[in-house]
C-alpha cells in the first residue's frame, strides 16, 4: 500500500478525532450539486430515500468529503468514489481504497522528470511565468496530469513547478 492510501485511510479512521477542515462544508456542497445531485436525478431518487435505504452511501460520501476537503484526493478521485459507492451498495471505502490503488502516484522522480520535459517543451509558457503571468501555471499542471494519466496529486506537483 502506497503512503497517500494509507494517508487516506488514516484519515477515515480517525475523522472523529481530528478538527475538520475549513472548507468542507464548500467542498460538501459541491460534490452535492454537481455529483450526487445528478446521480438522484439519473436513478430517479432523493435524499430522503437515499437517506433510509441507503445509509452505506450516505457514509461514504461524508468519508469522500472529508478526504476531499484535506486535500487527501483530487476532485477526480472524488467523483470516482462517490460513482462506485452509488454502484456498489455497502462498499468498504477503505478496502477500496486499498485494493482499486485508485490514489497511487507518479514516482517522485519520474514526476519531476515529465515536469522537466513538458517545460523544455513549452518555453513560451515558462516566459510569461518569468514576466510574472504566474496563472498559466496551471497549464503546466494540467499537462503533467495528462501525463500521469492522474496518477499525480496536483498541489504538489504545482509546487514542483514553481520550485523548478
Amino acid at each position: 500500500m502506497d503512503n497517500k492510501t494509507s494517508q487516506a485511510i488514516i484519515a477515515i479512521i480517525s475523522r472523529n478525532m481530528v478538527s475538520t477542515p475549513e472548507n468542507i462544508g464548500k467542498i460538501t456542497a459541491n460534490l452535492l450539486l454537481n455529483e450526487v445531485s445528478a446521480l438522484f436525478s439519473e436513478n430517479k431518487t432523493n435524499v430522503e430515500e437515499v437517506n433510509s435505504l441507503r445509509p452505506d452511501f450516505r457514509e461514504n460520501f461524508s468519508d469522500i468529503c472529508f478526504l476531499r476537503a484535506s486535500e487527501l484526493i483530487s476532485t477526480k478521485h472524488a467523483k470516482e468514489l462517490i460513482l462506485e459507492s452509488w454502484n456498489n451498495p455497502s462498499l468498504d471505502l477503505c478496502a477500496f481504497l486499498i485494493k482499486s490503488e485508485i490514489l497511487n502516484e507518479a514516482d517522485a522522480s519520474a514526476l519531476i522528470a515529465i515536469i522537466e520535459k513538458i517545460m523544455e517543451d513549452n518555453p513560451k509558457t515558462l516566459e510569461q511565468i518569468k514576466g510574472g503571468k504566474t496563472n498559466v501555471i496551471g497549464f503546466l499542471v494540467g499537462q503533467t496530469m495528462k501525463a500521469v494519466q492522474g496518477k499525480g496529486n496536483p498541489v504538489e506537483i504545482k509546487e514542483l513547478i514553481m520550485n523548478s
